[in-house]
Formats: structure tokens, C-alpha cells, sequence
């Protein structure tokens, strides 16, 4: 297999043999297949990413291991490849991903393909890490919620997470429910808690109800209604203009008569006067006139409007047979109709 423990230092994990001496990837733990020119090329790319994993490890370049055992585990899955990537991360320093690999090698690890020194060995090195590394604990409703640390989906709750220590940005996230953000500070051989349940989104619906045939005939009503309004007071205004027109004429008429009277002893003074009475009593007539025909046409033309809103709402209400009050212009004031 790999290294023994008895080779490295107290609770530091030891590095990989060579390949000769470490159990790499072969054809055997590929699944038998139809195609077994693909499963032996599988095979054999696993291993060459297994020997160059060793090789870079040997040369201390630490990264460059990491990055081959895990093309090696990524082309054919194998247990023995998982504590070379624990061993190698520990390297790196990153605690919380040897922990994780090492503890995904005990469990895909049967127990005839290691011994119980070795577990034992392994345990022991975790219980070391464990000293390193902080966890989370997510417990949320609704359970299969998302959890994302550091911008990495690392599962669904419930989960239990073992991260490095420092600052750790968490989300929780589930269709249909607001996402739950927290920053947290891990510490080594501590671990947070982040239990609750998550909040069901509120969305608001903006719904524009389509013009309907009974909208568009009220609007039209309403239009009419309006026109009648307006022509009943431009007839009313056009009857009070047309009125004190015809009083101005009449008033005019009497003084002409009066000048008449008073004025016979100077015939050019009495022309002018008569002239000028005379010039303002037909200006109040034809205006008196003008005012009358407006009087006439608007008021006509309000009560047509009138009629086919009173007989429009008649319909209407008719229809519908709901109870109404309508209030009716004419010429002389209101009507209200029950």
C-alpha cells in the first residue's frame, strides 16, 4: 500500500512511496466493460497522473502533486489515491481538505484492503488535525437546502463542514425561500452552529385587467356626460350674455328718445348724439342676436346629449339590475332620477 506511519515524524503524515512501492490505479480497478480498449486507456492515464503525483511529491513541489493525485482520483476512483491528495494537502496547509480526504479514504477503504494498524494510524492522524481545523454544523429548514462556502457548493443540509480557520463567507440558499448569509470566524478545534429556517419569498403579482366591452361604454358615457355639462353652461352663459344684451339695447333706445327731446334747439349736436345712441343700440341688438343663436344651438345640443346619456345609463342599469341614482343636466337646473 502506502507509507506506514512508522517512517514519519510524530503526528505528521508521511509522504507517498514511489510508485513501485505505492499500489497506483490499474486496469483491475476498472469496472469490466464492453469497451476494454477505453477501460485500459482510463486505466493507464490514471496511473501516469499517479507516478508523476509521486515523482513531483519526491521533488517537494507540493502543488504539482496535489493537481496529479487529483486528475489520478478524477479518471478512476480509488481509494489509495485519496490518502496520497490528504497527505500531500496537509503540505499545502490546507488542514480542513486532508481531514476530508482522509476521512473519505477510511470510508472507501474495506477492511481487507487496509490493516487495522494503518486505520489506526490514520485515526490518529485525523484526531491531529482535528486540533487544526474548525467546523460548521448547518442545520436548516427546508432540509436539502444548498450550502455554499466561500462561493463553493460544498453540499445540502443537514452538513457538517470542516474548514480552515479564519473568516467564512456561508449561504444557504432553497427555490422558493430568501437566502441566509453569514460571515463567520472559524477557530481551530471549535465549532459554529448555524441553525433556523429559512424565510419563504414574498412576491408581488401586478395584474392589468384588459378593457372590458362594460369599461368601454362607461368611458363613453362619460364623455357624453361631460359634453352635456359643458353646452348646458355655455347655453346658459350664451341666455344671460343675450339678456343683458337686450336690456343695454333698450336702455340705449330710451335715451336716444330723451335726446330727442332735449336736444331740438341744435340740430349738428343733436345728430351726433343720435348717431352714436344709435350705433350702440345696434351693436347691443346683433349681440343680443349672436347670444341668443348660441343659446339656442348649445341648449340643444346639451338636451341630445341629455336624453342619450339618461337613456345610455337606463340600459345600462337595466341590464345589470342593480339600483341607481342618476343626476340629469337641463336648461333650468338638475333632475334627479331614482
Amino acid at each position: 500500500m502506502f507509507v506506514s506511519f512508522s517512517s514519519a515524524k510524530a503526528g505528521e503524515p508521511a509522504g507517498p512511496r514511489t510508485a513501485t512501492e505505492a499500489s497506483s490505479p490499474t486496469n483491475d480497478d476498472v469496472e469490466s466493460t464492453d469497451d476494454d480498449a477505453t477501460a485500459q486507456a482510463t486505466a493507464r492515464r490514471a496511473k501516469q497522473h499517479f507516478e508523476r503525483g509521486v515523482q513531483r511529491y519526491e521533488e517537494g513541489d507540493f502543488k504539482a502533486a496535489l493537481l496529479e493525485f487529483e486528475l489520478a482520483y478524477e479518471a478512476l476512483p480509488h481509494a489509495a489515491v485519496l490518502y496520497n491528495i490528504g497527505v500531500t494537502q496537509v503540505e499545502v496547509q490546507d488542514f480542513a481538505g486532508a481531514y476530508v480526504s482522509l476521512q473519505r479514504y477510511l470510508v472507501e477503504s474495506n477492511q481487507a484492503s487496509i490493516s487495522e494498524e494503518r486505520r489506526s494510524r490514520v485515526e490518529h492522524q485525523m484526531e491531529v488535525l482535528e486540533t487544526k481545523v474548525g467546523h460548521v454544523d448547518i442545520r436548516t429548514e427546508p432540509h436539502g437546502s444548498e450550502v455554499w462556502i466561500n462561493g463553493v457548493l460544498v453540499g445540502t443540509t443537514p452538513a457538517a463542514v470542516a474548514l480552515n480557520t479564519g473568516f467564512a463567507a456561508i449561504e444557504v440558499s432553497h427555490d422558493g425561500h430568501e437566502t441566509r448569509r453569514e460571515r463567520v470566524m472559524v477557530l481551530a478545534g471549535k465549532t459554529f452552529e448555524l441553525i433556523g429556517s429559512l424565510a419563504p419569498t414574498t412576491t408581488v403579482t401586478t395584474t392589468t385587467a384588459a378593457p372590458t366591452k362594460d369599461s368601454d361604454r362607461s368611458a363613453a358615457l362619460q364623455r357624453r356626460l361631460r359634453a352635456t355639462w359643458v353646452f348646458t353652461g355655455v347655453s346658459a352663459a350664451a341666455i344671460v350674455g343675450g339678456t343683458a344684451a337686450g336690456l343695454i339695447a333698450l336702455t340705449a333706445d330710451s335715451s336716444l328718445n330723451d335726446e330727442l327731446n332735449e336736444l331740438v334747439d341744435d340740430p349738428v349736436e343733436a345728430e351726433q348724439r343720435q348717431q352714436d345712441l344709435r350705433d350702440r343700440i345696434d351693436a347691443s341688438a346683433l349681440a343680443a342676436d349672436i347670444l341668443i343663436g348660441v343659446a339656442v344651438v348649445t341648449g340643444v345640443t346639451a338636451i341630445g346629449l341629455g336624453v342619450s346619456v339618461v337613456v345610455q345609463r337606463k340600459q345600462n342599469r337595466s341590464s345589470s339590475g342593480a339600483a341607481w341614482l342618476d343626476i340629469e343636466p337641463r336648461l333650468g337646473g338638475i333632475a334627479i332620477h331614482f
